[in-house]
């Protein structure tokens, strides 16, 4: 019986790991696509960086790792958005805020709940030529996100 629980513990922690990485894993080298991946270590620098009047600290602190995924090429931005929809759709994003402006721009968040306390929100925003996909993941909330705009 402890070693069943140690299995489902240890799958549990890769599936969550695997999630944190799969935008990046699914269209990191798809032509004419950009992608970034910002480590824990990295974001650890990011106090020492002036920010203005935002206190990235705190913020730092609770973030595992920043996505970033950008396309101005037609075709790629549709694989793009066709490959981000499956996945909210398949691992049950909820949208939490979407706007859009006259024509056909627009930008919607989605949050998913990896486990207890612990996040990864999506920032999907651009048109139908150009998309920029950004994935925040770690223990962060709302209020977190909104301290920081402020």
């Amino acid at each position: 019986m402890k070693r069943l629980i140690i299995a489902m513990a240890l799958l549990v922690s890769t599936a969550t790991t695997f999630a944190q990485k799969e935008f990046i894993d699914h269209f990191g080298n798809v032509d004419g696509i950009t992608s970034v991946y910002v480590s824990k270590t990295m974001i650890r620098l990011l106090p020492k960086l002036d920010a203005g009047n935002m206190d990235l600290k705190k913020l730092s602190q609770k973030l595992e790792s920043v996505q970033i995924l950008t396309s101005e090429n037609a075709k790629a931005s549709a694989r793009l958005r066709k490959g981000c929809q499956e996945i909210f759709k398949r691992d049950n994003y909820e949208a939490l805020m979407e706007v859009k402006e006259s024509g056909k721009d627009s930008a919607t968040i989605y949050l998913r709940e990896l486990s207890k306390g612990r996040n990864s929100y999506v920032v999907f925003a651009g048109d139908e030529s150009d998309l920029s996909v950004i994935v925040i993941t770690g223990t962060i909330s709302v209020e977190d996100i909104q301290s920081i705009t402020n």
